[in-house]
């Protein structure tokens, strides 16, 4: 017997058995980083980006195809989320490349993330057919052409036709509400509101709105609450309640910021933009306006691009800059021609047609409204076009008998009709009186509520000027949990704060003033968090609207508009001054400084 070979034989097999434990320990570990990613996607999206190469480096390594795939789906995901559309999409591709035929529940997975995407990157007609490959996928669950559903209709939204949309729409809620899937009907009843808003049907839109906003609580998805928050502050600033839109605004500015939701970050800029145009406030709108055109320009997103230039060139009508206007009206025009956005491409033409009169550009004017007319035809034709056919096919297949029906009642309604005048101008006459009673009763109503009213005004602010120094000494009942060397710390804090008033520089961070009071911006944000009970902005703010108060009532702000106000203690913008001030003192900064004047 030939030892040697037997010895070879026996060294192939131990080798074998080793390479195949590590190759199994490996691909644990792959599998183990890609559970990381799931864990932590849209918390910390450049921690997933590192996991996922990493797991396709080792991947790649082994030939692992479902590694693979996972780590290019998980790259797409985390870019997707930080903005960057598109490396999002070259990832989804990627992995679409490497998917086996056989691997269907993969691929449709993939498909519905790119049909979202195309959404977002205004590639309607991609977004439409990407849907239906998942719609059209013999392993697609319900649940996937529901997704599918809902991706198409925004498609269809986004190009006009919104009668199709709100058709997909209802076909995906139904598959939800049949699966009893919260996440899927808050989903789909934010796409109908926005079907309604496009139709400027606030009342209905802010029902679905808020519906969606309840189930996004319940559910504890708050990545899409800055969304709801900022639809429903577009209604406010539409219906020009323009306190409640900047309420919502500012709510939803603060999610979209702290969840690196990029998208939505652009649409909030804008819409800010546009409620400080709207309130003729046109200092306060530019800021906004560039960071919303920034955020659409690095996004690649040309439907936002279009209505970011929308606002400009109502910006520059506002100031009286009719070419700007013009310059800025064509830009959104191309863009929206370019993503088909139908409604933008309408209002661009609007808009130019307005701008072109105001220059005396009688011609182009008439040309303008001329197309505007044509393509506002053709979307409203599209949204009847099926309703028409249906009551045409009514209309066919009527029975004579009907027919001879319907004609004879006409002629009873004929008859009738002098009768029913004589009704209406009794009821008519009628009603006026009685309004006439209301009117004077109201009247009479509204102008002792209105005297009471006055007068508890006057004692809340009085009350208001005796405590507001109370409000900011309020602490949390939490010092005992603090080390005394965090007491000392925060007892300099007070000292640097109340002595030097740091907190009038408004480029004020945390670090800063960790490295002032010689400790790290862990133990400071510990030390506000527990003994103020908040956090570091709202704990600075309260010293400025403090500071506010004491200018105030001190007589000093008779020279000095609200912003150089806010401007004098640190605040950077109006707004958030606003905001800080009404939510310690209890009212508007105007208010109050009416309140002093009386």
């Amino acid at each position: 017997m030939n030892y040697k070979y037997l010895y070879i034989v026996f060294l192939l097999v131990i080798t074998s058995h080793v390479y195949s434990q590590k190759r199994i320990t490996d691909t644990i570990y792959v599998n183990n980083l890609l559970d990381s990613c799931k864990l932590i996607l849209k918390k910390n999206n450049d921690s997933v980006v590192i996991l996922a190469k990493k797991a396709l480096e080792i991947s790649g390594n082994l030939n692992f195809t479902n590694g693979k795939i996972n780590s290019y789906y998980y790259l797409a995901e985390s870019n997707q989320f930080s903005g960057n559309y598109n490396e999002s999409k070259a990832f989804y591709l990627q992995a679409l490349e490497i998917c086996q035929d056989n691997n269907l529940n993969k691929k449709k997975e993939i498909y519905n993330r790119l049909g979202w995407l195309c959404v977002l990157m205004s590639d309607y007609g991609a977004a439409v057919s990407y849907a239906d490959k998942v719609i059209d996928n013999p392993v697609s669950t319900e649940s996937d052409k529901a997704i599918a559903y809902n991706t198409k209709a925004s498609a269809f939204t986004y190009i006009g036709n919104n009668k199709t949309a709100l058709e997909l729409y209802f076909l995906a809620l139904k598959i939800h509400e049949n699966q009893n899937y919260e996440k899927g009907i808050g989903y789909t009843y934010n796409n109908i509101a926005a079907i309604y808003f496009n139709q400027k049907d606030y009342e209905n839109a802010y029902i679905y709105f808020k519906k969606t906003e309840k189930i996004l609580i319940q559910v504890k998805d708050f990545y899409q609450i800055s969304s709801i928050k900022n639809n429903i502050g577009a209604i406010f600033l539409r219906t020009k309640q323009y306190d409640s839109a900047q309420i919502y605004f500012d709510k939803a500015l603060e999610h979209a910021i702290a969840l690196e939701n990029t998208t939505e970050h652009a649409r909030i800029e804008s819409n800010l933009g546009l409620l400080f145009i709207e309130k003729k406030q046109l200092d306060f709108a530019v800021p906004h306006l560039n960071e919303a055109l920034r955020l659409y320009q690095k996004l690649g997103n040309k439907t936002g691009l279009s209505i970011s230039y929308l606002v400009y060139g109502t910006y520059f009508s506002k100031t009286g800059n009719f070419k700007k206007a013009i310059e800025y009206a064509k830009l959104a025009f191309n863009e929206a021609v370019t993503s088909e956005s139908k409604n933008e491409e309408a209002e661009a033409l609007r808009n130019l047609a307005e701008y072109s009169a105001k220059l005396g550009l009688t011609s182009d004017a008439y040309n303008y409204l001329t197309k505007y007319q044509t393509l506002s035809d053709s979307l409203l034709n599209s949204e009847l076009l099926q309703t028409t056919e249906n009551m045409r096919m009514v209309y066919e297949t009527e029975k004579h008998e009907n027919q001879i029906a319907i004609l004879s009642a006409n002629e009873k309604i004929k008859d009738s009709e002098i009768y029913r005048k004589k009704i209406i101008i009794y009821v008519l006459s009628f009603a006026f009186v009685i309004i006439a009673i209301l009117g004077v009763i109201l009247f009479i109503f509204n102008r002792n509520i209105k005297q009471a009213y006055t007068k508890l005004v006057e004692k809340n602010i009085e009350e208001l000027k005796i405590n507001s120094e109370q409000k900011f000494e309020k602490k949390a009942l939490t010092e005992k949990e603090l080390t005394e060397k965090e007491l000392l710390i925060s007892e300099n804090l007070e000292k640097i704060l109340e002595e030097e008033k740091i907190y009038t520089n408004e480029n004020l961070n945390l670090d800063d003033l960790a490295k002032l009071l010689n400790t790290n911006r862990a133990i400071l944000s510990k030390i506000i968090n527990q003994k103020y009970n908040c956090n570091f902005n709202s704990f600075i703010n309260q010293y400025r609207v403090k500071e506010v108060c004491k200018l105030l009532n001190q007589n000093k702000h008779e020279n000095l508009t609200i912003e150089g106000i806010a401007k004098s203690v640190g605040f950077a913008n109006r707004a958030t001054f606003n905001s800080s001030f009404k939510k310690f003192v209890g009212v508007t900064p105007s208010f109050y400084i009416a309140s002093l004047t009386k």
